[in-house]
């Protein structure tokens, strides 16, 4: 199992009642205001030794899914001026999943750090010590090629291998992705999140000072 957190922000009226349900009910939809789907993909690391431009992404039915990170990610996150505009409340929600039942979310970083990279011995580095040693097999392959769809392929494949998962979910590097979101590691989790699996959801009463990060995307890409 894996530990993860979820930041939200909801309104004032709405907190005690949101705390309740996320307790009583868990997670099913994740309350996000865009759908957020999965294709479970098995086995990663076989499909890369062979024929990655054949590959079906989408195998069987999509699994509906919801954002998560590590704490601080989450934190900054629900506590992010657009959040809280107009009297909105951070709230933190922490739960575990089933590691087969999560992937990396490479929206922030991972994506870019395949497809457009201007220092790839620095992205070397970063790669593996924010994702795991694992996470260059399927880098080295996209940096090898001039095809941009297979560079996402690549990526597609690489945020699904356990190792990966593993890896990202233990480091402790702070990271400044797209946006200017800051973040230790970042997930999707396929819903539904059982009662029983959450272990708390609290309200943030003081947001924190953001910190000085380790890594950024600026410094990769241009």
């Amino acid at each position: 199992m894996l530990r993860m957190h979820r930041g939200i922000a909801v309104a004032e009226d709405d907190v005690g009642r949101v705390i309740a349900a996320i307790k009583d009910e868990g997670l099913s939809t994740g309350g996000q205001r865009r759908p957020v789907e999965v294709w479970p993909l098995a086995g990663p690391r076989m499909l890369l030794e062979g024929d990655v431009d054949s590959i079906d992404l989408r195998p069987g039915e999509a699994r509906p899914a919801v954002y998560a990170a590590d704490a601080y990610g989450a934190m900054h996150y629900a506590c992010r001026p657009n959040r809280i505009a107009g009297g909105g409340v951070p709230l933190m929600i922490e739960f575990d999943a089933p590691s087969q039942e999560v992937c990396v979310d490479g929206n922030d970083l991972l994506y870019v750090m395949f497809s457009r990279i201007a220092r790839i011995e620095v992205a070397r580095s970063v790669l593996e010590a924010c994702y795991g040693r694992a996470i260059l097999d399927y880098a080295e392959r996209a940096w090898a090629t001039d095809d941009p769809m297979l560079r996402i392929t690549l990526c597609d494949l690489a945020v699904w291998d356990p190792e990966v998962v593993a890896a990202h979910h233990a480091n402790r590097l702070l990271i400044r992705g797209k946006s200017a979101t800051l973040f230790r590691s970042a997930f999707k989790v396929m819903l539904p999140v059982a009662a029983t699996a959450i272990v708390a959801v609290r309200r943030v009463e003081e947001c924190p000072p953001e910190p000085r990060f380790d890594v950024s995307i600026e410094a990769l890409t241009l």
